[in-house]
């Protein structure tokens, strides 16, 4: 539990530090299913394909005062950890959604 907190955290940092306003959490349970779901949306700069294709190496950051961006990197590794997936989805100027389950 600690670690989707330090997951949650982490998105809502990105979320404010690309200039978002709104940002919308969901988290759900399919019991059916035995998943977890959390969902983040929001409003920021987004980012262009390019970036969505490289935002899950730990070696791609924008920020400039370390060269390693782990949040998303984690993220996705404890999805597929728990047979789960990351889903990442993003515009330009009209913001990014994470969208990712757990069994």
């Amino acid at each position: 539990m600690h670690e989707l907190s330090l997951h949650i955290l982490d998105l809502f940092e990105n979320s404010t530090g690309a200039g978002a306003d709104t940002v919308t959490l969901m988290i759900g349970e399919n019991s059916d299913r035995d998943e977890l779901r959390i969902c983040i949306a929001d409003n920021g700069r987004g980012m262009d394909a390019a970036m969505v294709a490289r935002v899950l190496d730990p070696f791609v950051t924008t920020r400039t005062t370390r060269k390693v961006g782990l949040g998303l990197p984690l993220m996705d590794m404890t999805t597929k950890m728990c047979d789960g997936k990351l889903k990442l989805e993003s515009t330009p100027g009209a913001g990014t959604v994470v969208d990712a389950t757990w069994r």
